[in-house]
């Protein structure tokens, strides 16, 4: 009776850590390859991993929370919308390439650009070819 007792006591001290573990640790987001609505990337959800060129639609933003990690890989990140991304010094975003072949965030004509002087966001800003 002895020995059952000290088998169940070792058993649970070896699989209660996996659990406590298995709990903490969450499986990678990968996002859709278009994102046609307002969509908001969090910490909590990191790390996105791109797996395929990825498109923000035209008038859709994407929202990339202090303290997210985004893997783009060998891929590109296409904005025709809004790309709402601000870290800080103690929370920062992390945007993260493939050590060859990195991957790249674009803006097109179409996007929405943010003027951190004044604060406001020009649409369509004229751009030279």
């Amino acid at each position: 009776m002895r020995s059952l007792s000290y088998a169940i006591l070792l058993a649970t001290l070896i699989v209660c850590p996996l659990i406590f573990v298995c709990n903490v640790v969450h499986a990678d987001t990968v996002p859709p390859s278009i994102i046609s609505s307002d969509t908001t990337w969090t910490k909590a959800n990191s790390p996105y991993n791109l797996s395929g060129p990825t498109l923000v639609n035209q008038g859709v933003t994407l929202t990339i929370q202090a303290g997210a990690t985004v893997n783009l890989n060998t891929y590109y990140l296409q904005v025709n919308g809004t790309l709402n991304a601000v870290g800080t010094s103690a929370n920062p975003i992390y945007i993260v390439g493939a050590a060859v072949n990195a991957g790249q965030i674009e803006f097109t004509a179409s996007s929405t650009s943010w003027n951190e002087q004044t604060g406001f966001r020009l649409h369509n800003p004229k751009r030279s070819s």
